[in-house]
């Protein structure tokens, strides 16, 4: 499944729950990626509640090594002007 996520005028995100076809489990994996469409920086909370997310304690940066943790059952981020920020469930 894959759903649109608006986050106003300068910011979209893109959710997306596929199987995990990697380990052949039967689990399923979902991909959140943010994009700031401005040039200008966007500070901004995602609630994954409200948007049907999985509940976890983190989401972990897919292509650098960053992690993001919930605070207060929200996940706060910060994105530069046109960056892409590409996120999984944290193991």
């Amino acid at each position: 499944a894959q759903q649109v996520l608006s986050l106003g005028d300068s910011l979209f995100a893109v959710a997306r729950t596929a199987p995990d076809v990697q380990t052949g489990t039967g689990n399923s994996e979902t991909v959140l990626c943010l994009v700031n469409v401005s040039d200008s920086q966007q500070v901004f909370e995602v609630d994954p509640i409200a948007w049907d997310l999985p509940s976890v304690d983190s989401w972990q940066d897919l292509i650098g090594d960053g992690r993001y943790p919930l605070q207060k059952g929200r996940l706060p981020l910060t994105l530069e002007g046109y960056q892409v920020l590409w996120l999984r469930l944290a193991d």
